[in-house]
């Protein structure tokens, strides 16, 4: 299941970011590096898009399940957790965060959840592999947004999918 979900995810933020960034690519007309020269860091500071509060925590390099990916973890404070948010739902794309069961996380709103940037990236063939952004809280009760400062941690992963489905 979380395969395809990620195969799902992936698609979609293909077809979204393939959408809404062509027109941007084309002006750049930058040469794209292919993915497979692609090293594990710190995306958001390599894009100069990490936002104030936001800690690098590590990367993961990931060839065990369906598609090989990297995935950039980040957190930030509860108490700054919804600057974070705003930042991405502005810049990226993203759906803001919902209350669903005990935890906070971006919820679908029609063929959108998930942020993108410009990762810079392409498989063969220049189909662009973008940075995919999703956030999300440490399990909690707290499900107002006025106590988010009461939840000591969020996250972010920031994903580059290696292949394509």
């Amino acid at each position: 299941m979380k395969h395809m979900l990620a195969l799902l995810m992936l698609s979609v933020a293909m077809a979204s970011h393939a959408s809404r960034t062509a027109e941007t690519q084309a002006a750049k007309a930058a040469p794209s590096t292919p993915v497979a020269a692609a090293k594990c860091g710190d995306f958001l500071s390599r894009i100069s898009r990490r936002p104030e509060h936001l800690k690098f925590i590590a990367c993961k390099d990931d060839a065990s399940g369906q598609l090989h990916v990297m995935t950039a973890a980040y957190k930030v404070n509860g108490r700054f957790a919804s600057r974070v948010e705003d930042f991405f739902v502005r810049q990226a794309g993203m759906q803001p965060l919902r209350f669903l069961c005990c935890v906070w996380e971006t919820a679908p709103s029609g063929d959108a959840r998930y942020g993108h940037f410009d990762s810079g990236y392409v498989f063969p063939g220049n189909n662009p592999s973008p940075y995919v952004v999703s956030m999300g809280s440490e399990e909690t009760v707290t499900s107002q947004r006025a106590n988010w400062g009461e939840i000591e941690w969020f996250y972010v992963e920031v994903t580059l999918y290696l292949e394509e489905p």
